[in-house]
């Protein structure tokens, strides 16, 4: 074999071998990876600062607590707002589960009724006390299956290398066409989203910033949702998160919506 023979097929090797390391991830890969940060932390908790800002750009400002723990067919989760007096004691419950074809079940207790509601599917569009998520936002993940996923290659995003990855749903009429997602390819954290509407228009933007490592878990601290249609946005501040405390399943519970949580 000559020299020129054995340099040829060396640089064929090197360029195969870069194929090959570049399309290890597709697009699904990416996010089950992304989906699976936390899976290390079973339960979390955490002390949330909330800031609705209208389109004039006033600030209302709320805080509450939140506890999460996952199963094996899923997740349950419980809100409850310590402030300002007009939302507090109010209480979000949400079950969510692994199956394709199973929809989350969520209930909101409002103290001033003093009752128990149940969120229907037909609701799950509608807007979440006031802020840029919707009831579908603040249930469980959405499972990976219900949408196609494109690995359109890397961008960076506030400093951060990242994977651009389409993903478009299988449901027609879902309410997000397709969402465009900029996955960190350290912390596999969204640090980015774009979210479409069912007309193909941006509809929302979220950007994710000030990434930590809690209990070798990477946590993004600090989350904005903004309405680019309706100029108004949604800020979340996290004043603490703690991973694996012990939660008793009795907690999620319609009951326990209507107690809430001690901070």
């Amino acid at each position: 074999m000559t020299a020129k023979k054995i340099f040829s097929l060396t640089v064929l090797a090197v360029f195969l071998a870069a194929g090959m390391a570049y399309g290890e991830m597709t697009g699904l890969d990416i996010i089950k990876k992304s989906k699976a940060v936390d899976d290390d932390g079973k339960t979390m908790k955490s002390t949330t600062i909330m800031e609705l800002v209208d389109k004039n750009g006033k600030k209302r400002v709320r805080r509450l607590v939140r506890l999460l723990k996952k199963y094996p067919d899923g997740e349950k989760s419980l809100t409850t707002f310590l402030e300002p007096p007009d939302v507090k004691g109010t209480g979000f419950l949400v079950w969510s589960y692994e199956e394709i074809d199973k929809n989350d079940d969520q209930w909101l207790y409002l103290p001033a009724l003093r009752k128990v509601r149940r969120i229907s599917s037909t609701s799950k569009g509608d807007y979440f006390m006031g802020t840029e998520f919707t009831y579908d936002d603040m249930g469980g993940e959405r499972k990976t299956e219900e949408d196609n996923h494109k690995l359109e290659g890397s961008e960076t995003i506030d400093g951060k290398d990242c994977y651009k990855v389409i993903s478009t749903a299988k449901d027609e009429d879902y309410m997000y066409s397709k969402r465009v997602q900029w996955i960190d390819k350290e912390s596999f954290l969204e640090m980015k989203v774009d979210f479409y509407d069912e007309d193909e228009e941006l509809l929302k933007i979220m950007t994710r910033k000030d990434i930590k490592k809690i209990d070798n878990i990477w946590t993004g601290m600090w989350l904005e949702m903004k309405n680019v249609q309706k100029n108004r946005a949604t800020i979340v501040k996290f004043e603490g998160v703690q991973y694996n405390l012990p939660v008793k399943d009795s907690m999620f519970t319609q009951r326990m919506v209507k107690k809430g949580i001690k901070e």
